[in-house]
């Protein structure tokens, strides 16, 4: 009996100590213009800063801001070239997403960086 009251003490302990993520958007948008609407961010401060060349590593959604939550611009195949722009790192998911334009056309968007392979060139922050 006393372990098992000791076993219930612990998990409300541990249930107090959880740790519940802030719902304004100030509290994780990063510097510049910013919304944070579920896991989506319409992050505008994006600048070509960089001279870096990617290609797509198989099927995902170019997507309109930074997160799994947003939607898709378009969806590219293994293989397009990316031209990268600039990176930005989104704390609430842990990922970092990159700004850029599809080689051959002027569709711009965001892929989250795991979904990308460097060929060339050095990528830089967007702020």
């Amino acid at each position: 009996m006393k372990i098992a009251h000791k076993l219930a003490t612990a998990g409300l302990l541990l249930a107090s100590l959880a740790v519940v993520p802030a719902t304004s958007a100030s509290a994780h948008a990063p510097h510049g213009s910013s919304s944070l609407a579920a896991d989506c961010w319409d992050f505008t401060d994006t600048t070509n800063n960089s001279d870096a060349y990617y290609t797509v590593t198989g099927t995902f959604g170019l997507k309109t801001g930074i997160g799994a939550g947003c939607s898709n611009v378009t969806v590219v195949t293994a293989g397009q070239g990316f031209y990268a722009w600039c990176e930005m790192h989104n704390p609430s998911s842990g990922y970092t997403w990159v700004y850029g334009r599809l080689e051959g056309t002027q569709t711009m968007g965001w892929f989250s960086r795991a979904s990308l392979h460097k060929v060339s060139g050095t990528l830089h922050s967007c702020v």
